[in-house]
C-alpha cells in the first residue's frame, strides 16, 4: 500500500543513514525506553528493596536485646505495651 506521495507505510517509521542501512524509529524509541527503564530499576527499585533490607536489619539488630529469654522480661514489656496502647486509644 502506498502513500499519496508514492513512498510505502513502512517508510514512515524507517529512516536511513549515510551507509543507507533502515532503521525502525520504533526499535530506537524501545532502546530508549529500556534504557530509562534500566536506570529507573537500577535506583529507585533496588534502592527500595536495599533500604527495606536496611531498616529490616537495623530494627532486628536494636531489638535483639529485648530478647533475653526470660519469662518475667516479655511479661513487663507485653503489660507496658497494654499500658501504652490504653493511653493512645483511651479507655473503651
Amino acid at each position: 500500500m502506498e502513500n499519496i506521495d508514492g513512498t510505502s507505510a513502512e517508510t514512515l517509521f524507517d529512516y536511513e543513514d549515510k551507509e543507507n542501512t533502515r532503521y525502525s524509529q520504533a526499535a530506537y524509541v524501545t532502546k530508549v525506553f529500556s534504557k530509562i527503564s534500566g536506570l529507573f530499576d537500577a535506583y529507585v527499585v533496588d534502592g527500595l528493596v536495599n533500604g527495606t533490607a536496611l531498616f529490616s536489619g537495623f530494627v532486628g539488630f536494636n531489638f535483639k536485646k529485648l530478647q533475653t529469654g526470660k519469662v518475667q522480661t516479655y511479661i513487663v514489656l507485653v503489660v507496658f505495651s497494654i499500658i501504652v496502647l490504653f493511653f493512645i486509644i483511651g479507655p473503651f
